[in-house]
């Protein structure tokens, strides 16, 4: 099931999206689902206490820098249970995705276009300081059939109208300038996939010119020879869009794995800076893969609805435009100038 941006006055009800389905062939794979937020963050025991009536799916964590800079982090329950740590378990998510790397002067000095590094060791210092803040839960069920004190949390969401707007005739060079592709062995548990990407001012503008904008950019994994280097297990996701969400890779054909985190609000995206879009599952039954991505834009309909139940893709660039790459443990981050 895919993540929720964070809003102020409301939580969802809504049933899960199948990744990529279109306007008519979007089924349910869980049933209705019930995103409960609380602004004020709830610590990992009161996470537990609710995990212990209900039955948690997926819980986030949001860290916000001084700057508005966002870096979420979802940690998603395995076999009906959440992990033991989940602070050790957001810790190594950041971790894997770069927070430990060393500043440049140039970011030390605030000079650098790459602004998320800060942002990623402030948010793990406070994780290892078990001072994370997990301000959304996503748990089965109906609003009625919750447990006593949890309702106010939640907030039924309008029916959603699926009929999609012509696009707006616009540039059609609207993809990130740059993306760097890197996988490997988490430093927590299983193995890490994940994009950077940079857009400049005019392809920027290029993709924020679309209505209700989103975007995502695909991992998509070669199986047609039966090996994987990541199993369908996801365990942890994370990005620095703003408005993020994980889409679920249930229903994907097995020759092509697919592993998504994108936003639901483009129009937020700012020119010159590094965004990261992270993902982490168990090990495949592969040392090594073959890989594409696929940059996706998209358009939310309706406007107001930030879940993947209601993001439709419209136009896809391949990366690299023919063929595959490689990714194992062992080889490093490959970077495409688009």
């Amino acid at each position: 099931m895919a993540g929720i941006g964070i809003v102020s006055a409301a939580m969802l009800v809504l049933p899960t999206q199948q990744a990529g389905a279109g306007v008519a062939d979007a089924p349910s794979n869980k049933g209705t689902m019930i995103a409960l937020e609380n602004a004020q963050g709830w610590s990992e025991t009161e996470v537990d206490q609710i995990d212990a009536d209900v039955s948690i799916e997926e819980v986030t964590t949001t860290y916000v820098a001084a700057d508005g800079q966002q870096v979420t982090v979802g940690i998603v329950a395995r076999d009906g249970q959440l992990p033991a740590d989940l602070n050790a378990e957001v810790a190594g998510t950041l971790i894997d995705m770069g927070a430990m790397e060393p500043l440049t002067p140039a970011e030390k000095s605030g000079e650098s276009t790459v602004r998320d590094k800060p942002m990623l060791q402030a948010a793990l210092a406070r994780a290892q300081a078990d001072q994370t803040a997990y301000d959304r839960v996503l748990v089965p069920g109906a609003v009625d059939q919750l447990p006593p004190g949890l309702e106010r949390f939640a907030v039924k969401e309008e029916s959603s109208d699926l009929a999609l707007m012509a696009d707006a005739d616009c540039p059609n060079t609207w993809w990130p300038n740059t993306l760097t592709v890197k996988a490997g062995k988490s430093s927590v548990e299983g193995r890490f996939g994940q994009t950077e990407f940079v857009w400049g001012p005019v392809r920027l503008g290029n993709l924020k010119c679309y209505e209700d904008v989103t975007f995502e950019p695909d991992f998509v994994t070669n199986r047609y020879d039966g090996l994987s280097y990541y199993s369908k297990t996801i365990l942890a996701w994370s990005s620095t869009m703003p408005s993020n969400y994980w889409d679920t890779n249930f229903g994907d054909a097995d020759e092509e794995r697919v592993y998504t985190v994108g936003t639901s609000r483009a129009s937020q995206l700012v020119a010159d800076n590094t965004y990261r879009a992270y993902f982490r599952a168990t090990a495949g039954n592969s040392g090594s893969d073959t890989v594409k991505i696929n940059l996706q834009r998209g358009n939310r309909t309706p406007s107001y609805c930030d879940s993947t139940w209601c993001i439709f893709p419209r136009d896809t660039k391949r990366v690299p435009n023919s063929g595959w790459f490689d990714i194992s443990g062992s080889i490093g981050p490959r970077t495409f100038f688009l």
